[in-house]
């Protein structure tokens, strides 16, 4: 039976204090309205007993001069003696490595604390900030979106990242020789992965372009395609490739856009990519504000979006038929999601997203119908109020978390 639908509902504020036993459900906010719910207050389910609080047990105040932009979990490579590490990137043209437990938790115990700074990198070339992070599967190779309108490749030398040399590519091979891929119309804010057989393709986002590309190894991505979505700017990607292969993207005016991609079989050429909904050149918008963040949850089997105007929806992965909906998911008056981070490996929560009103919140995504409902003893203020908001989220597979924050400020929480 669904965590959602087995519980008992009650009522509670949405600005009180969440209690510590409890998980908080909002549905479509046209339900609770008929109901004589005001949008303002949100239905309650009752949680498992014995949860404990998510508890704060490192604060780097100092990590960053600037607002944190992205993170990203690295994992360990025993044969190069690289440790669990997480990225952080910043407004203020830098970027840290810090390193994590070995097992994926945070231990405040720990005799060199539960995070310790390993790398901080100020590159001098232009490229910062980067926006985006995003790593490869067996964490060799980090990819990057950068203020330089391309997208790079970051490789690691034992526990440092290095920068692949720019190659010069071949005029008789326009899939070859590329080290990074230049050709933007902006500063690239968002990247993909799609992993089809043995082949790693990506894709990355500026203005309303996306540019398909592939990387074949030692730090060398090849430029292939290019995709236009015709209006509004992109500002989150999300691929996957549980059953069928999918691209999606948050963009500016409010709207989810899918797209089916299909291999060509060979390596060598670009895949095939056909929007899910061919006819609807312009949709109709899916949320009051920039959609700036993408997750897949379930299996990959919905997709979880958030925006500026603090609406999450949930989708079907297949055809994008919307599912559910939460109006001020971050409080009240519409505070904007920021970031959207899935929670992989937790037996309770599905994703987490940070908001400008400084909350972590943690959510549940119904197996059968796709509501989306907040598991309330698993959400926590992450920034103090009236401090800024939470910009960027990192989960371990451990189940805590690394939070970015307006200030620059990081901090590691152990989950529950």
């Amino acid at each position: 039976m669904s965590r959602i639908a087995s519980s008992h509902l009650t009522t509670t504020s949405a600005t009180g204090p969440a209690s510590s036993r409890a998980i908080l459900v909002r549905t479509r906010s046209t339900r609770l309205l008929r109901r004589g719910v005001p949008k303002s207050r949100r239905a309650q389910i009752s949680s498992q007993d014995g949860v404990e609080p998510t508890t704060r047990v490192a604060l780097e105040p100092t990590a960053h001069t600037g607002a944190v932009l992205a993170l990203a979990v690295i994992p360990p490579d025993p044969a190069t003696d690289r440790p669990l590490l997480v990225m952080s990137t910043s407004m203020d043209g830098t970027a840290a490595t810090w390193r994590i437990h070995e097992d994926g938790t945070i231990d405040a115990n720990d005799e060199d604390g539960a995070m310790v700074l390993v790398e901080r990198l100020e590159p001098s070339d232009g490229s910062t900030p980067w926006w985006c992070v995003d790593t490869a599967d067996d964490g060799s190779t980090v990819y990057v979106g950068t203020h330089a309108r391309d997208a790079r490749a970051l490789r690691f030398d034992g526990r440092r990242i290095v920068q692949p040399p720019r190659r010069r590519r071949r005029r008789d091979d326009p899939l070859n020789g590329a080290g990074r891929v230049e050709n933007h119309t902006g500063w690239v804010r968002a990247l993909a992965r799609l992993n089809e057989g043995d082949t790693l393709w990506g894709f990355s986002t500026a203005c309303n372009y996306v540019r398909v590309w592939r990387d074949v190894g030692d730090g060398v991505l090849v430029d292939a395609n290019e995709l236009n979505i015709f209006t509004g700017d992109i500002l989150a990607l999300r691929a996957t490739s549980s059953g069928k292969n999918r691209l999606f993207a948050g963009v500016a005016d409010g709207t989810v856009r899918g797209w089916d991609v299909q291999p060509a079989g060979d390596a060598n050429k670009p895949p095939t990519i056909s929007p899910l909904h061919p006819d609807d050149l312009t949709p109709a918008s899916s949320h009051p504000g920039r959609v700036a963040s993408l997750v897949t949850v379930g299996g990959d089997e919905f997709l979880v979006s958030g925006c500026h105007g603090g609406v999450l929806r949930s989708w079907d992965v297949a055809d994008l038929t919307p599912r559910g909906r939460v109006v001020d998911a971050h409080g009240p008056n519409g505070s904007k999601v920021r970031c959207i981070v899935n929670a992989r490996g937790g037996d309770a929560v599905d994703c987490y997203s940070g908001g400008d009103d400084g909350w972590v919140r943690a959510w549940a995504v119904d197996a059968g119908s796709g509501e989306i409902g907040e598991v309330a003893d698993r959400s926590f203020r992450a920034v103090d109020e009236g401090s800024g908001g939470v910009r960027a989220i990192a989960h371990l597979r451990g189940g805590s978390l690394v939070v970015g924050d307006d200030r620059g400020v990081l901090s590691a929480w152990r989950a529950a």
